[in-house]
């Protein structure tokens, strides 16, 4: 992770579910407000970073380093994925059902 003025490049692909975020989000060239419930697709070489009224974050990430996908199919694939592709601007607003069953995933992840 290389630290820029008002963020940093990604070295990896991040996935965050954003539970509260204080402030605007640097993603790419532009800020953007995410609501709460909104989740967060970044890929290695990727601008992202805080604004200057910062009041603090929560949520959970799944950071995933490139290497660890070496040698899976995966690895050829994820690159194709528009997720993970800051061309499109906009999170996903998830269904509290969704924010859900993301949580669950992270639980397990955690305790396993």
């Amino acid at each position: 992770m290389r630290r820029l003025r008002g963020g940093y490049i990604t070295g990896f692909y991040k996935i965050s579910l954003i539970t509260k975020l204080g402030g605007k989000f640097r993603y790419g060239q532009g800020f953007y407000d995410f609501d709460e419930g909104s989740i967060l697709f970044t890929a290695p070489n990727q601008v992202v970073g805080g604004s200057d009224n910062y009041d603090g974050n929560k949520g959970y990430s799944l950071i995933i380093h490139p290497d660890f996908l070496q040698g899976y199919p995966l690895a050829r694939k994820i690159k194709n994925n528009g997720f993970f592709s800051y061309a499109i601007n906009e999170t996903l607003h998830l269904s509290e059902q969704e924010k859900l069953t993301l949580l669950g995933i992270y639980n397990f992840i955690r305790k396993n």
